[in-house]
């Protein structure tokens, strides 16, 4: 499974989800710049990537962003639902797709400023699956 194609199916799971309003790759920041912010907004961002002989893993920094209250007494339940959105997200993409993942989910929570007060949570996650070594035989030089 290539980067790309592992990129589109964690945005196909994320917006599979009743939840999930929009996805960001890459730039969370750009949160800011949304005209109409669609929350809950899952990130993608990408980490180190690393290929060998046999085996790629693929690393991602997965987030759920979701807009706080004024009073913040949504804090902890946008914390407790971005941990099972991405929990789920993750589980469909080990599920239906020839990849397994590398190790646990590490989540931390998050509060922070983007077009409005936010909450949420960000998980390291890894990836592994075939390498793409060795498959240059099939390019034509």
């Amino acid at each position: 499974m290539t980067l790309k194609t592992i990129i589109e199916k964690l945005k196909e799971y994320a917006l599979a989800t009743p939840n999930v309003g929009g996805v960001i790759v890459n730039d969370v920041f750009r949160e800011n710049f949304w005209e109409d912010a669609h929350y809950g907004v899952v990130a993608i961002i990408q980490r180190e990537h690393t290929i060998s002989d046999n085996l790629a893993i693929y690393r991602f920094q997965l987030g759920y962003i979701d807009r706080l209250t004024e009073d913040k007494s949504n804090e902890v339940d946008i914390q407790s639902e971005g941990v099972i959105t991405i929990s789920n997200i993750v589980n469909a993409l080990v599920e239906y797709s020839d990849i397994d993942m590398n190790g646990d989910i590490s989540f931390s929570v998050f509060n922070e400023r983007f077009k409005d007060d936010c909450g949420g949570v960000l998980a390291d996650v890894a990836f592994t699956t075939i390498s793409p070594m060795g498959i240059c035989n099939e390019l034509k030089y």
